[in-house]
Parts: structure tokens; C-alpha cells; sequence
């Protein structure tokens, strides 16, 4: 699959598997959006490893609202 110039968000992008899933897609080209409900600090280091390789990448802090 060519994934390079791609969008992707990965959710639980700071798990065990969604670590792996962001670094994979960062280094095939893709663009990653990391939707996480907790560890912003992982998240953007994430983003930013993922952008150190030449593609683009942002963090999105999700949230469930009660009701």
C-alpha cells in the first residue's frame, strides 16, 4: 500500500500498538494525525519524531464529556 503524502489518524496513538502504527505510517510518508485521551507529552514527542522524518504530523487531545 502507498501511504506516502497520506492522511492518517491513528486513535490510542500513544498506546503499545498505536505507537507502532504512527511510526509505520511516518515512515512510509504518511501525515499523522495522534488522537489521545491522556500522556500529551508522549503524543508530541511522537508527532515530532514522526516530522523529523520530512512529514507532517499533529497531536489532538480527545476527551469523553460526561452526559
Amino acid at each position: 500500500m502507498n501511504t506516502k503524502n497520506a492522511a492518517a489518524i491513528v486513535t490510542g496513538g500513544v498506546g503499545g500498538l498505536g505507537q507502532c502504527i504512527v511510526r509505520a505510517l511516518g515512515e512510509t510518508g504518511a501525515h499523522v494525525v495522534i488522537a489521545y485521551r491522556h500522556s500529551e507529552e508522549i503524543a508530541q514527542a511522537m508527532a515530532e519524531d514522526v516530522r523529523s522524518k520530512g512529514t507532517g504530523s499533529a497531536c489532538s487531545g480527545c476527551s469523553r464529556q460526561p452526559g
